[in-house]
């Protein structure tokens, strides 16, 4: 069975701010949309409901920018945040979860899914997490369900569509050099 396409940790993360609290609607339906279309990735930190986002570079931050400025009428800007990796977090030992997440609030947000996220700021404070709590399983990819079966349906068909093109011409290019 499809279970999605998994979502890897961004690589660079940075805050969402609103520049304009009268478009505040425009601006999360746009944050939403371009999400779901698979731009970026969206961490939601509490309290205050920050959006961090994050990408696998910076010419993502532009194009999003630009896009929430002409396509949904929200201004808005991009504040580097200092975060090393983001990690999925998994477990049984709902205690020990219980306890680093009041140890560690301040690092944990939610993706678009709901999922617990740790957004470690170095390699040394993951490798302690992970040692701290051993009975926590931190992931730094997560099995992505965002695709419907109908999305799966789409993207099989264009990927045969292409698939079928690319070998008519191919044949057609073989046909021609002899």
């Amino acid at each position: 069975m499809f279970k999605g396409i998994p979502s890897f940790s961004p690589e660079i993360f940075q805050e969402l701010e609103n520049l304009d609290p009268m478009k505040s609607k425009q601006l999360e339906k746009g944050i939403r949309q371009l999400i779901d279309e698979g731009v970026a990735q969206l961490f939601i930190q509490q309290p205050g409901n920050r959006k961090i986002v994050g990408t696998v570079g910076q010419l993502q931050f532009e194009v999003i920018n630009y896009r929430l400025i002409n396509e949904y009428g929200a201004k808005c800007q991009f504040v580097p945040r200092n975060y090393f990796k983001a990690c999925w977090i998994t477990t049984e030992n709902e205690e020990q979860l219980e306890t680093f997440k009041k140890a560690k609030y301040n690092l944990l947000a939610r993706d678009k899914d709901d999922n617990l996220v740790f957004l470690a700021e170095t390699t040394f404070l993951l490798t302690m997490a992970e040692r701290d709590y051993p009975d926590l399983t931190f992931h730094i990819e997560h099995q992505n369900s965002c695709l419907t079966n109908r999305k799966v349906q789409m993207f099989t068909f264009v990927y045969a569509t292409c698939s079928i093109r690319f070998s008519f011409l191919f044949v057609s290019f073989d046909f021609l050099r002899r």
